[in-house]
């Protein structure tokens, strides 16, 4: 075996998954930051393991790493209430409405009448009707910043007259 493959292996043998949950109750990020990829190489669909990522990740305000890890762990198992509890709570905050709306109705569909989801459903379509075109305006702020930190060249190309990106020919056939 590759020594990578034996070091994830004894990570399972000495109880690694020991060492996340107790990160996870100390709120040590750094060290879910570490040890998570390592369970996740050898098990891509360990659920804990996935929660623990996305909490890491909510924690520094990495919002799109936290849905990749919410996605992946709804994939792994989908019935789940309390992945489909975090993942409605994680995209209610992020004010992704319908999507958390659909993971409160799996969690009602999962266990019956539930109190909570029927509570925040209320909230969430309020939320929704609050804002024009269903999204807040911190989170159209916090993405357009998004969007500048990740492609300013392009912002920057977009600001441009159009004239500028002609070329001379194409000027003058549009003169003509």
């Amino acid at each position: 075996f590759p020594e990578s493959v034996k070091k994830t292996s004894r990570l399972f043998k000495r109880g690694g998954s020991r060492g996340l949950k107790k990160a996870l109750r100390n709120e040590d990020w750094p060290t879910i930051f570490r040890q998570g990829p390592e369970l996740l190489r050898s098990n891509p669909w360990d659920v804990l393991t996935l929660q623990a990522m996305a909490l890491a990740c909510e924690s520094r305000h990495c919002n799109e790493a936290e849905l990749v890890y919410l996605k992946q762990a709804l994939d792994a198992d989908h019935k789940s209430v309390d992945v489909n509890r975090h993942c409605s709570r994680s995209l209610g905050r992020m004010g992704q409405f319908d999507q958390a709306i659909a993971c409160w109705h799996r969690v009602e569909k999962l266990i019956g009448k539930d109190a909570e989801a029927t509570r925040m459903i209320s909230q969430l379509a309020e939320e929704k009707l609050k804002y024009p075109g269903g999204i807040p305006p911190a989170v159209v702020a916090s993405r357009t910043e998004a969007a500048k930190k990740v492609a300013p060249a392009a912002v920057a190309v977009a600001e441009e007259p159009v004239e500028s990106l002609l070329t001379p020919r194409q000027m003058l056939e549009r003169s003509l």
